[in-house]
């Protein structure tokens, strides 16, 4: 087990470096928030520390979705018309899904830049123990077309990060039953599925942890991650928690 844990942290280095040598070959470019020149990552270091390092632990949150509130008081104004994720005890949310947060994640899904994984799992594990400690967390599962047809996934790129690297416990309860995307898909249409996509891991059969906590990169209407919680308390689990990179407002 100590050799494959070695070896597995050796793969998580090389990605690392491969990530951080295509930026440093790219040499000087602007920041996407300021416009302002910086050399490794797109976003300055005053900006790093106003955007991806300002998490918000302690603001108050929507009771549903987990968005920060403005001037509502418990739930938001999206959440009250149009709830989505009832299967949810919890989410949280590091980011909105706009300005920065559009060109940080296309470079990082859409430009193969697997470094930015990196700087993601960090940001995710101080909310895992500030939130959410000695809790085991699950990935949501890609499709299998997506690894077949990229080589990676995001979501298991941080996941592997945070097991290798930060020693985070995580387990992959669930499986992935079907090839569609749900980004060709209208917020009505996602909502309304009937088909299942999760289903529990048979692998894991004879144990159910009592709470876990999703890890997904980004909630639009919810409806993926309340499909996990419902195959997770399905087989047991009682508390099914979620934190996602990046959430769509509207």
């Amino acid at each position: 087990m100590k050799i494959i844990n070695l070896l597995l942290r050796g793969c998580l280095a090389v990605r690392y470096y491969a990530g951080l040598s295509t930026l440093y070959l790219c040499g000087e470019k602007n920041c996407i928030v300021c416009g302002g020149i910086t050399d490794l990552l797109p976003v300055c270091a005053g900006c790093f520390q106003k955007t991806i390092a300002n998490i918000r632990l302690n603001a108050k949150r929507c009771l549903v979705c987990g968005r920060v509130l403005v001037s509502e008081k418990s739930v938001c104004v999206l959440c009250r018309s149009r709830p989505s994720i009832g299967n949810l005890n919890t989410v949280f949310p590091l980011y909105n899904y706009y300005l920065w947060a559009r060109d940080l994640l296309f470079m990082w899904k859409m430009q193969n830049n697997r470094y930015f994984s990196f700087v993601f799992a960090r940001q995710i594990l101080a909310v895992l123990q500030n939130r959410f400690s000695g809790i085991p967390v699950v990935p949501v599962p890609p499709r299998p077309s997506k690894l077949k047809n990229s080589g990676w996934d995001q979501v298991k790129d941080i996941s592997d990060i945070l097991q290798y690297k930060y020693k985070m416990n995580v387990l992959n309860l669930l499986r992935r039953c079907d090839n569609s995307e749900q980004k060709k898909l209208g917020r009505n249409e996602r909502l309304g599925r009937a088909e299942k996509r999760y289903v529990w891991n048979q692998a894991f059969k004879g144990y159910v942890p009592r709470s876990v906590v999703l890890l997904d990169d980004i909630m639009t209407t919810g409806a993926t991650l309340n499909e996990c919680a419902v195959a997770l308390k399905a087989a047991g689990v009682e508390t099914v928690h979620a934190v996602t990179l990046f959430t769509v407002s509207d």
